[in-house]
């Protein structure tokens, strides 16, 4: 399980926390935790983040279209 202080520190790199899911999945697809994020898609959405000194990958859902050139949809 990831700490709750480092998903809110993701989360709120991204937009306003809502609500966290503290379970990881430890399988052959790696670990992964999911944010409920409030998002101003006016804005370029964050599609990496910097964790450790690596360089994560931030997916969306229940967004239709994502422009990662622009960082809009």
């Amino acid at each position: 399980m990831y700490k709750k202080s480092l998903l809110r520190a993701i989360g709120s790199i991204i937009g306003q926390v809502v609500k966290i899911g503290y379970h990881t999945d430890s399988g052959s697809r790696g670990r992964f935790a999911r944010l409920a994020v409030t998002v101003d898609v006016l804005k370029p959405l964050v599609s990496k983040v910097l964790i450790n000194g690596k360089l994560q990958q931030v997916g969306y859902e229940s967004l239709p279209n994502i422009c990662y050139e622009c960082g809009c949809y």
